[in-house]
């Protein structure tokens, strides 16, 4: 006992020391939801697939415009019976080949352009929810970082209190070496715990950095106010885009038919000609005609896989529907439940700091141990991070619900 003593004595203190760990990120207030959505947006690698979405777009709506199904072409033959009779046979024909527009097949493409205009705008809307949903995960993030912190920095205070008033009971002799050594060990371990609580803040403020591109957050709590929806609409983001995916596969099943099937194309050009050296050059107008015909079965060959991918669309709509809504009635049961929880975790945090106290003050005149004390102090301890923890599910629930039903901040 006597050795456990003098190692306390040499001991470095702990009382007051500050564990390491960067500042927190500053406050501004002028960084609204909508600025921060915006910003985000714009940070997102996502972004950069708009543009090339928006050119998709443009470029099937000016094909559909043009009074050609495709690029003309220009065709030249010339004859020449040099090389066997040499008599001075020959014959030049040149002209340009105009590919036409099948029935109905310019009012397809008009269509598809329009289709795939509709999907870029549902697609924007989507990316936005998306990035929303990121932001609203990491806003939740730093808000439980930062009260966790204060909840282990109060913590902390409590056992560097407890430490002092052991240690001052050991110097008047009315604690042993080892309540000193127990005390000290609970200080030891609450900083481990407040330590861990900073390394999770600093890691929700890099992938803050990372997602807005700023080196600031809002201040306060971010909260929201659930959504009155009890049914996934069909406005939803995704489901809107899900939709538009079905509609363009179904213009591309068009499309695809019509390709499949060849484009009829008339070809305008004159012909110079002459029978032999003797004779002098004819020059006529020329003009052909070319219509494909048959080939069904490589019609549907071609067809088929466009077939599939519309199928996989309509499944993949009907899925996400099933899902959305299985994930809504799950948050709101999960929210109802956290409700009730806190009204109980109420009662409880009282009642465990209460015992908390009366145990410390019995333990200064002698009537408990430093262990029932430093059980008690846990246990307060314990019930103030499930109080604060709930509080934070159910924050970060009714946000959940409201990215679930397609509701932007």
């Amino acid at each position: 006992m006597w050795l456990l003593a003098t190692l306390l004595c040499l001991a470095p203190p702990l009382v007051g020391a500050e564990l390491a760990g960067t500042a927190p990120l500053p406050k501004d207030p002028t960084l609204t939801i909508s600025i921060l959505l915006q910003q985000s947006l714009q940070q997102a690698p996502e972004y950069l697939e708009l543009a090339s979405r928006d050119e998709e777009a443009r470029a099937h709506v000016t094909a559909a415009r043009s009074w050609l199904a495709g690029r003309p072409s220009l065709e030249a033959t010339y004859l020449d019976d040099q090389p066997r009779s040499a008599v001075g046979m020959t014959e030049l024909e040149y002209g340009v080949q105009l590919p036409l527009w099948r029935f109905r097949e310019r009012r397809n493409a008009a269509a598809l352009g329009r289709s795939l205009g509709a999907q870029t705008e549902a697609w924007r809307t989507y990316l936005e929810l998306t990035i929303a949903g990121r932001l609203r995960e990491l806003l939740a993030e730093l808000d439980e970082a930062e009260r966790l912190q204060e909840i282990e920095q109060e913590a902390t205070h409590e056992a560097k209190q407890l430490l002092v008033g052991v240690e001052r009971l050991f110097e008047a002799g009315d604690a042993s070496a080892l309540d000193v050594a127990q005390a000290r060990t609970a200080l030891l371990t609450q900083q481990r715990e407040e330590l861990r609580v900073i390394t999770s803040r600093e890691v929700a403020e890099a992938a803050w950095k990372r997602l807005t591109g700023l080196q600031a957050r809002p201040p306060g709590t971010y909260r929201e106010t659930p959504s009155e929806r009890s049914e996934i609409s069909a406005d939803h983001p995704w489901l809107r885009l899900l939709s538009s995916d079905v509609t363009v596969a179904e213009e591309t099943v068009k499309r695809a038919r019509t390709e499949a099937r060849g484009n009829p194309s008339v070809t305008l050009g004159t012909r110079r000609s002459r029978g032999s050296d003797a004779d002098e050059y004819n020059d006529s107008l020329l003009l052909s005609l070319s219509l494909p015909f048959g080939g069904s079965s490589h019609v549907g060959a071609q067809v088929s896989s466009m077939r599939r991918q519309q199928a996989a669309a309509q499944v993949a709509l009907k899925t996400a529907e099933r899902e959305l809504q299985q994930q809504l009635h799950a948050l709101r049961g999960e929210l109802a439940v956290v409700t009730h929880s806190l009204r109980l975790t109420d009662e409880q945090v009282l009642l465990d700091r209460r015992q908390w106290e009366m145990t410390r003050t019995a333990f200064e005149v002698g009537e408990v141990t430093l262990f029932q004390v430093l059980t008690t102090l846990r246990q307060s301890r314990a019930s103030v991070r499930e109080h604060e923890m709930l509080k934070l599910r159910r924050d970060s629930l009714v946000v959940q619900i409201n990215q679930t039903v397609g509701v932007l901040p």
